[in-house]
């Protein structure tokens, strides 16, 4: 166990026996594992009461939403009924707010519970594995500080998707492997660390990069430790025994039913070759949250640290997670892509920082980091196709109409859901909120949820000449006809009914936020392109009508204006 040193500079160190006793009359002080407690359990409780003030559903979650109510209602884990693609990226997080569905609770309810708590998990493991780490002393409440002050973090506390309760599920493995690694496993250890991975890889299939280097981090200690070849192929078998038994069926069942090993948002958001947004994503990281001063502290501590196993682990982590978002091309959620490796990203930079000489520095990286972090909460603009925290608490903090409100309002206008017959069919951008509310059968202009446009879309060019991640292919127009789309909402566009054109042109930038960017020649909306205005909240939603449908013709004849759509 190494020395924790404190950010003034000084070491822990026991008292010696030249200390003079404290008078018989002075109040005992409170032993300074009980005071470090009490921080712990501060910082804990204080996490979690921020991520529940903060908390929030992004637009996303309302996919999960969808094929979880879908499945509560016996269409089965699918998007659209009878269309069977696989396009969520969390099967146990559905899965669980399918029960959630079934039990009549509010998934948002459910999502929220978990997630705070998870938010709880997540830092009292990282905590708990610094003291391990560390000793009971500054470094490791350092990192739990650095932690719940990133602005990331704390607001993905909640937020509808999954990425808390797999952080959460990552640390508590973690946890369990570092408290395991300087001594022969127990059983229960190696039990808990198995079924902790398997949940992780049943959440998220990119869990398994963090699970290996745990799995093979605790055996590489084991072994130089001295371990039996008995107690190595005990870890190992153990460990492998509850994913194996879950993976094996799950990814049977999926191909089965899906035709695929990986979610078609895979397929999605290739780009067909490199893109450099991973790398300027990590990048902006570094600048957006002012983490100059752990960056440099791990940089050039590198010999130090690595030379201990735990704060080689963590960074073996953080690496390898690295690399996977270069490979993946980032993400454009406010690094929520991060969240899942942050615990071990501020282990290594308290680490890292500790091991800095002067204190001074040690003071300014520490100060920089919180700092950086509440401004990037404050006032972070959408930069190189990184949406800040703003834009991803939109739903939340919007006032109507907002996609939510405009959801409810195609659901009321065309009522009967998924199931009535002669349904209108919508096209969108937005694909959370927008079908999850209105239940109208919808194609997913970018393709997550949509197989033949993830395979075969037009590929987005941006303005930038920096595609953002996620949302690089668009659905050609003959695809939206074929599959009789009457309305497509795009991401949609609403102007005040005082303020609605005679015509508009394609050049219009109500047909760049419509589409996302995407140039859509004039003559693929058909022979006699027009918009429908639908009202919604005190505007008009701007929608394309491409294909006819009785049930609008009906709404334009009752007084819904239609303007044509010009060069």
């Amino acid at each position: 166990m190494t020395e924790d040193l404190h950010f003034d500079g000084s070491a822990g160190a026991p008292a010696t026996a030249t200390s003079a006793p404290a008078p018989a009359s002075a109040p005992k002080s409170a032993p300074a594992w009980l005071l470090d407690r009490r921080a712990e359990w501060g910082i804990v409780v204080l996490a979690m009461l921020v991520a529940f003030f903060l908390r929030f559903i992004i637009d996303d979650a309302y996919i999960s939403f969808r094929y979880a109510k879908n499945l509560a209602d016996g269409r089965g884990l699918v998007f659209n009924p009878g269309e069977h693609v696989e396009g969520y990226t969390n099967y146990l997080w559905t899965l669980i707010l399918a029960g959630a569905f079934k039990a009549g609770v509010s998934p948002e309810n459910v999502s929220y519970v978990l997630s705070i708590l998870s938010t709880g998990v997540a830092t009292l493991a990282t905590i708990r594995i610094g003291r391990l780490l560390s000793g009971a002393g500054s470094t490791a409440l350092w990192a739990g500080v650095l932690l719940v002050t990133n602005a990331a973090f704390i607001s993905f506390g909640t937020s509808g998707l999954e990425t808390m309760f797999q952080t959460a599920l990552l640390a508590s493995a973690a946890w369990i492997v570092i408290a395991a690694w300087q001594r022969p496993a127990r059983t229960i250890e190696v039990a808990g660390f198995s079924v902790l991975a398997a949940l992780a890889f049943l959440t998220r299939l990119d869990s398994a990069l963090v699970v290996a280097v745990l799995g093979v981090g605790w055996l590489w200690q084991r072994r130089k430790l001295g371990a039996s070849a008995k107690e190595l192929a005990t870890i190992v078998v153990g460990s492998a025994i509850v994913p194996l038994a879950t993976a094996i069926p799950w990814f049977i069942w999926k191909h089965d039913y899906y035709g695929n090993w990986l979610p078609n948002t895979f397929t999605a958001k290739e780009t067909g070759g490199f893109s450099p947004m991973g790398v300027i994503f990590l990048g902006l990281f570094v600048i957006s949250y002012v983490w100059f001063g752990p960056a440099l502290a791990i940089v050039t501590k590198f010999k130090a640290w690595t030379k201990e196993p735990g704060y080689l682990l963590a960074g073996g982590v953080v690496g390898l997670w690295a690399l996977y978002v270069i490979y993946a091309g980032g993400d454009w959620m406010d690094w929520r892509f991060l969240v899942a490796i942050m615990p071990f990203m501020y282990l290594l930079a308290a680490r890292a920082i500790a091991l800095v000489e002067r204190p001074m520095l040690r003071k300014l990286a520490i100060a920089t980091c919180i700092l950086g972090s509440i401004l990037h909460g404050i006032a972070y603009p959408p930069t190189f196709n990184v949406d800040g925290l703003s834009t991803v608490r939109l739903l939340t903090e919007q006032s109507p109409p907002n996609w939510v409100t405009e959801g409810k309002a195609m659901g009321t206008y065309f009522p009967g859901g998924l199931d009535a017959d002669g349904q209108v069919t919508i096209s969108v951008v937005a694909a959370g909120a927008i079908p999850y509310f209105s239940e109208l059968p919808t194609i997913d202009m970018i393709g997550l949820t949509d197989a033949e446009i993830a395979r075969h879309g037009t590929v987005i060019h941006y303005s930038s000449g920096i595609s953002k991640p996620g949302h690089v292919k668009m659905a050609k127009m003959s695809y939206l006809r074929e599959r009789g789309v009457n309305l497509i909402l795009g991401i949609p566009y609403t102007v005040k009914p005082e303020d609605l054109k005679t015509s508009y042109s394609i050049e219009d930038p109500a047909f760049f936020t419509i589409f996302h960017e995407a140039k859509i020649p004039l003559a693929d909306l058909g022979p006699d392109p027009k918009l429908v205005a639908i009202p919604v909240d005190g505007k008009l939603m701007l929608t394309v009508y491409l294909t006819p449908n009785p049930k609008v013709d009906d709404y334009i004849a009752k007084g819904w204006k239609v303007v044509p759509i010009t060069k």
